[in-house]
């Protein structure tokens, strides 16, 4: 990016800004802003010529003349530049955070410029997306002798690039490492940090055609409460294809129409947790299990089945009687 400033009125400065000649008696020295004694200066400035914006050049020709001498006349030129002498003053985007894209495990957005502020020159302002990333060191013998930090460039975006629009910045911490040059030739370079998080919910997917039969049946002592359960569903019997855009954490399942305290069937729901169990009274019992899903980043949703659990016992065979 590039910033256009017009050229402002060029004004020469005056001798006592920038220096005047000098008349050295003894070891003391004397500036001619006025007569000393019978000698006098003078000045004429020549047309300026532009350096840059906001800056340029020219040159005063010194006349001293001793006004005792005629003949006794001195000339010097005094080649002048003013100009901006200040870099260029960067503040940080205010966005900090990114997400990544539904589909994939990095950030696609357009990059930022700064702030900037310039005295008077035009300027142009470079971005580059660095991280920095941790490698081994080792010795001689290859030996890992401890770990260092590098900055790694991962985009480059010119001045002048057509769109500031990137893809591909992996999940993490990161920085917009701005160089700002004016035409002038100062420069300053500005670190911003930012980060490209995971704020895509994962997608819960449940199965919507499970069927639960109860049979059988098992004696289990849980919390202090002799109970019989006949089955327990997993997530896993549950889960039909849920996905995230990076990683899956953990699957978790509860139902409701429980009773945490008897564990049995009651009014409440049951913890999560990486399965539920069924009991003999809940056979006939719409039940309603819910299962999320929970990324890395700490992003949840949620899908649910209702069911009715029945009761199918176990098969018995009878032998016929011979007769």
């Amino acid at each position: 990016m590039r910033r256009a400033v017009r050229y402002a009125a060029q004004r020469q400065p005056a001798p006592e800004r920038i220096g005047l000649p000098v008349h050295r008696n003894g070891k003391r020295y004397f500036d001619l802003a006025d007569d000393y004694c019978n000698i006098g200066a003078s000045f004429v400035d020549r047309a300026p010529v532009n350096v840059c914006a906001g800056a340029f050049k020219f040159v005063r020709d010194w006349t001293v003349i001793d006004w005792c001498d005629g003949d006794n006349i001195a000339v010097d030129a005094q080649v002048i530049k003013v100009g901006d002498y200040t870099a260029p003053a960067v503040t940080c985007p205010a966005q900090t955070v990114y997400s990544t894209s539904p589909f994939s495990c990095t950030g696609s957005f357009s990059v930022p410029l700064p702030t900037v502020t310039d005295n008077c020159s035009e300027y142009e302002v470079h971005t580059e997306i660095v991280t920095e990333v941790e490698v081994e060191v080792t010795n001689q013998y290859g030996i890992v002798t401890g770990t260092r930090t590098d900055t790694v460039v991962v985009r480059v975006i010119a001045w002048n690039a057509p769109t500031r629009l990137v893809s591909g910045i992996p999940a993490g911490n990161h920085y917009f490492r701005y160089t700002v040059e004016d035409d002038c030739g100062n420069t300053t370079v500005k670190y911003c940090p930012f980060t490209v998080a995971d704020l895509i919910e994962p997608t819960a997917s449940c199965d919507d055609n499970l069927h639960v039969s109860i049979g059988g049946g098992d004696a289990s002592y849980v919390k202090y409460s002799l109970v019989t359960y006949a089955r327990a569903i997993y997530a896993t019997d549950i889960n039909e294809g849920s996905n995230d855009n990076c990683a899956i954490d953990r699957i978790e399942v509860r139902r409701n129409k429980f009773n945490i305290l008897t564990y049995n069937c009651g009014s409440g729901f049951s913890n999560w947790g990486p399965y539920v169990d069924f009991f003999c009274c809940d056979v006939g019992e719409t039940i309603t299990i819910e299962m999320r899903v929970i990324d890395k980043a700490g992003n949840i949703n949620t899908c649910w089945l209702d069911i009715v659990p029945e009761e199918e016992p176990r098969p018995y065979c009878y032998a016929r009687r011979l007769r």
